[in-house]
């Protein structure tokens, strides 16, 4: 009995210490990119440090190499762009309540995605018309000071072709002369979050000072600007201070004198009803899903599962070909078969290895007995 619980208690141990380092090497490998791509004079274009707790509807994510951010409309319900999910595969971590990401908070809730929604009419191979989606979690954040939702804009109200709006995010951007000697982007991440004020106008402004055409759902900001790492994040307009307005698609430079980056927006007032269908609570569904024709374009390659969403929405879950990934979850599976494995001997070795010996001082005690007892008959005979 006294061997049970000690062994109990080291495999609590044990589960303790494999879930803290777990942490641990997400921290570290967050920390690795952070070192290795930032330059705090250069975050989020024309931008600042935010304040913490200033953004508390913020969250974070990243799909593959996708860091994106989104706007929680409901403690369960992500609010995002169609591009920063269009290839997720499996469940991603959404953090809510952060501002550096390189040390705790002490604020921070991490959930689990359940499945994307994702606009049926999503332009994935164009310019990104209908770039928007929603995220559903397993479960709901827990409200504090730190996490709170943001207010959907009201349906098609007055809104002014220009005016000045704030963005807010993680993406930092370095720009410098490429192999071409043309400037480009080099996209990386900033420990802290950043805010910015930049200037909105209409999509048909963007095209004629720009040469940047931009679908009629969508509008474009100028002069500061976000990142690429901060597509999905949401813009708040001054004459909206507490609504989103805006979610990030796409950003460019301006190659302008005056203006560093040309970013569009999607226009959320636009999409209210298809953001209220899709806002009910659904559920993975047990039907086979469909699989659209070979050839659907888009980069990475791969199969894409389409599920059918509630109302007008659709999940869609992309399906990478990545040999690379197969080969280190085969390795990962390995490994912990082999541990098990050890573990299993070993408990097997403790456990059955001291019954064993008392079976042998009982046959030896048995043995004993036997010879004692027939220690008479021979006396006996010899006697005789």
């Amino acid at each position: 009995m006294h061997y049970e619980a000690h062994s109990k208690i080291q495999v609590q141990e044990t589960n303790i210490q494999i879930n803290s380092e777990i942490k641990m090497i997400r921290k570290l490998c967050l920390i690795a990119v952070c070192v290795a791509l930032f330059n705090k004079s250069e975050a989020i274009i024309g931008g600042e440090d935010a304040t913490k707790n200033e953004f508390p509807w913020l969250v974070r994510f990243a799909v593959g190499q996708n860091f994106c951010s989104g706007a929680l409309i409901d403690m369960d319900l992500v609010l995002t762009s169609a591009s920063c999910v269009r290839y997720y595969t499996e469940s991603v971590e959404v953090v809510a309540g952060d501002h550096s990401l390189l040390q705790d908070d002490g604020t921070e809730q991490t959930l689990l995605s359940h499945y994307p929604i994702i606009h049926e009419d999503f332009n994935k191979n164009g310019n990104l018309e209908n770039d928007i989606a929603l995220i559903r979690l397993f479960s709901a954040f827990q409200q504090t000071s730190n996490i709170r939702t943001i207010q959907l804009p009201i349906s098609n109200p007055h809104q002014a072709d220009a005016g000045r709006a704030v963005l807010a995010g993680w993406g930092e951007t370095t720009i410098a002369a490429g192999d071409s000697g043309k400037l480009r982007f080099f996209p990386g991440l900033s420990p802290v979050l950043q805010k910015t004020n930049l200037g909105y106008t209409n999509a048909s402004y963007c095209a004629e000072n720009f040469d940047v055409t931009l679908p009629a759902s969508q509008f474009c900001t100028h002069g500061n600007g976000g990142a690429p790492m901060d597509k999905g994040g949401p813009l708040l307009c001054d004459d909206q201070p507490n609504q989103v307005c805006g979610i990030l698609s796409n950003v460019w430079l301006s190659h302008s004198e005056h203006d560093t980056t040309v970013g569009s927006y999607v226009q959320v007032r636009d999409y209210i009803g298809w953001i209220s269908v899709n806002r009910v609570k659904t559920t993975l569904p047990t039907v086979a899903p469909t699989t659209p024709s070979a050839g659907g374009g888009g980069s990475g390659g791969g199969d894409e599962i389409t599920y059918p969403g509630s109302g007008v929405g659709t999940i869609v879950v992309k399906i990478e070909n990545n040999t690379s990934t197969l080969m280190l979850c085969l390795l990962l599976t390995f490994c912990v078969i082999l541990i098990l494995a050890s573990a299993v001997l070993m408990w097997k070795f403790l456990s059955v290895g001291k019954p064993s010996s008392n079976r042998s001082e009982s046959r030896i005690d048995l043995s004993r007995d036997f010879y004692r007892n027939a220690s008479p008959v021979s006396e006996k005979h010899e006697s005789v």
